[in-house]
């Protein structure tokens, strides 16, 4: 499995210092990383708007002059890359509250100790591997169709109770199935039953509040009032547990 990555940072010595810490990460665990490197956010966010998924992993600096790393990453969250990782390296630690709204997967304090970044990297890759496997196979109306899970933001039962929508980021389609089904066979892939006709992914998941979740493209979902503390509680278990610490 080759790991495409995206390493950005505005002063070059600590691009430097990346090539020889992926590379040594390479020759230690038998690897193959694709890594790309970006002296600013602008650059790399041509990478995602010319291409759909040019990254599986983003490196990002946070403090950056003229456009910072959290700002890179909503934008890189608004043009495509909703399911990309991105690590955030920064010197302030009391940022990281604010990574928090870009689904920032983990961090890294600067300067970069090596044992750190061996670790969250082998955690990412662990992460990417796992999800890699996450596949569904759909059935419309002329043809069966493959997805990955986490292309999926949410399913929605139709009035016909063999019908349900599948919401995309860009489109929606309409597959043959029952919702109770579909439930039992995606609970081990995050997710989640939030009212009676939806079925969220928690990976596109922003956050929740009172009666509603707010997912990654700002879409409102409804929640059941009497499934909220289950639904939170749920959701605070898989960022913890599936995003890393």
């Amino acid at each position: 499995m080759k790991i495409r990555i995206a390493c950005c940072d505005d002063e070059k010595e600590q691009l430097q210092q990346y090539k020889k810490l992926f590379a040594n990460f390479e020759v230690r665990y038998e690897v193959d990383l694709e890594v790309e490197y970006f002296l600013n956010g602008e650059f790399l966010l041509e990478r995602f708007q010319r291409e759909k998924y040019p990254f599986d992993l983003v490196f990002l600096d946070m403090e950056m002059p003229h456009m910072s790393g959290l700002e890179v990453a909503r934008e890189i969250r608004r043009s495509g890359g909703g399911d990309v990782l991105i690590l955030f390296l920064t010197s302030f630690p009391e940022y990281m509250q604010e990574s928090f709204d870009v689904r920032a997967f983990q961090y890294m304090i600067k300067p970069v100790a090596l044992e750190e970044f061996e670790r969250k990297l082998k955690s990412a890759m662990e992460y990417l591997a796992r999800d890699e496997k996450n596949i569904i196979v759909l059935k419309t109306e002329s043809e069966d169709i493959i997805l990955r899970t986490e292309e999926i933001y949410y399913f929605e039962k139709e009035k016909s109770a063999r019908r349900f929508q599948v919401h995309l980021e860009n489109e929606t389609l309409s597959a043959r199935g029952n919702m109770n089904d579909l439930e039992e066979q995606l609970k081990e892939m995050h997710f989640i039953r939030t009212h009676r006709s939806l079925l969220v992914n928690m990976k596109h998941i922003k956050r929740i509040r009172k009666s509603e979740m707010v997912l990654s493209n700002e879409e409102i979902i409804p929640v059941s009032r009497r499934k909220e503390l289950e639904i939170k509680q749920q959701f605070m278990k898989y960022a913890i547990l599936e995003r890393g610490k």
